[in-house]
């Protein structure tokens, strides 16, 4: 089994504070790829968020995550999850 390895986040501002709505995008290393996944749902207080979907991109190479992502999200309705791939791929970048 390959070694997972966070190396990208990028999130919604106090998306985890009870009462609010988060989107997380995370950048993980896995063996010689990488992986991409987003999750969204609200944050119910006490420590439990409640998952309301995810999605999950796996590539051999970080620009063929990214690029699979964000064709995935094209919609002029999803720029806030299109600023927030770019952002864990580029932190992600940072990190390798």
């Amino acid at each position: 089994m390959a070694k997972v390895k966070s190396i990208g986040f990028a999130g919604r501002p106090y998306g985890h504070v009870p009462g609010h709505t988060y989107l997380d995008v995370e950048v993980f290393r896995a063996g010689r790829g990488y992986c991409l996944l987003i999750v969204w749902g609200s944050a119910q207080g006490g420590d439990y968020d409640q998952e309301h979907g995810r999605e999950e991109y796996a590539r051999l190479s970080l620009d063929a995550v990214r690029e699979a992502a964000l064709e995935a999200h094209i919609g002029a309705g999803e720029a806030e999850v299109r600023r927030y791939i770019e952002t864990a791929c580029a932190r992600a970048e940072e990190e390798r």
